[in-house]
């Protein structure tokens, strides 16, 4: 694991987990449900108004916080999407997914060629070829 990639306290279900919790306060935070058009697993980002298409992970998922800029919660507060192994999870473009992932064909809601990623497997999958989570899964 790199110094840029640190986990949160976050502990998960065993398998394809259903939802993510932090530990250390009780928070959970849910996997999103498939879009009925596509099929395809997108989360909506109301602050800007669309709909994103998120990568679909074997035993991984990525959602957005409802914790972010809520003061209440120092730490996840700074973070507006997570990846369920830990890392925040960020929009990538064409260029970093093209060898793994499906991303948005644009339509209703959606911005063409946009997809939400775990930040650590994509930056593994950049800079080695193979894409891994913080916990080393594929």
């Amino acid at each position: 694991m790199s110094d840029n990639h640190k986990p949160f306290n976050i502990g998960t279900v065993k398998g394809t987990p259903n939802y993510m919790e932090f530990v250390d306060l009780g928070l959970r935070i849910y996997k999103p449900a498939k879009d009925y058009e596509t099929g395809k697993l997108a989360v909506q980002v109301p602050a800007w108004g669309r709909w994103v298409m998120c990568a679909d992970y074997d035993n991984h998922f990525v959602a957005l916080s409802p914790y972010f800029a809520d003061q209440r919660y120092p730490g996840l507060n700074t973070v507006w999407a997570f990846c369920s192994c830990g890392s925040p999870a960020v929009v990538i473009g064409y260029k970093q997914y093209k060898e793994g992932f499906s991303a948005s064909s644009g339509g209703k809601g959606f911005v063409a060629g946009e997809l939400l990623v775990c930040q650590a497997f994509t930056d593994n999958l950049t800079t080695t070829g193979i894409g891994k989570h913080l916990d080393g899964s594929g």
